[in-house]
């Protein structure tokens, strides 16, 4: 379907390709389930794990974990596993055969991964805040 994928930022988001500038994305908390896990390894035996949070009432938000973020996710959860994470939205995009337009999309690139906030655990944080108000 795709025959090359570019990233559709010129940087990274530690450090620019060549310019020496750094970018910063905006890091967001997500918490929903996990579906469509697919997990690869690099050419140096590291993992990537790409898969798709499903989050109620939301949309859907394709994913990406790599090395150490992806072990430590795979270790702890499974495909159709709840967990809470938090990363940044980074642009991507690609051409499709025989097109000539790039598609461009989101992907989620995970920084942590732990487990999702209970409703105990939210009223337990706000009664904290409040004590410390």
């Amino acid at each position: 379907m795709s025959t090359q994928t570019t990233n559709a930022a010129t940087t990274s988001n530690a450090q620019g390709q060549g310019n020496g500038k750094s970018v910063y994305y905006k890091r967001y908390n997500l918490q929903g389930v996990i579906a469509e896990l697919v997990v690869r390894q690099t050419a140096d035996n590291r993992d990537v794990a790409n898969f798709v949070l499903k989050r109620e009432g939301k949309k859907d938000s394709k994913c990406v974990a790599f090395a150490e973020k992806a072990e430590a996710l795979l270790s702890s959860y499974n495909e159709g596993d709840s967990v809470r994470l938090f990363g940044f939205f980074k642009p991507e995009s690609f051409t499709p055969e025989g097109e000539s337009k790039p598609v461009t999309f989101q992907k989620y690139h995970v920084l942590w991964s732990g487990a999702p906030k209970t409703q105990a655990d939210a009223e337990q944080a706000d009664k904290q805040d409040e004590k410390a108000a």
